[in-house]
């Protein structure tokens, strides 16, 4: 099951195909991912971890 984040919480979009991403659990762990089947990206971790989500997602020239 996936969660939609709120709109008001602040993340990047996916830099491959520019959609806005999920949260999953899978028992202890959470992913960041794109809601894309064919996208792979995604960032795992015991927390949802939206700064790294936001780091690796960030266009180059972008602050």
């Amino acid at each position: 099951m996936a969660f939609v984040i709120q709109p008001n919480v602040y993340c990047e979009n996916c830099i491959k195909c520019g959609a806005r991403p999920v949260v999953t659990q899978l028992r202890n762990m959470f992913s960041v991912m794109c809601p894309n089947e064919e996208c792979d990206n995604v960032v795992t971790g015991t927390l949802i971890n939206l700064n790294e989500w936001n780091r690796i997602n960030k266009k180059p020239g972008q602050g």
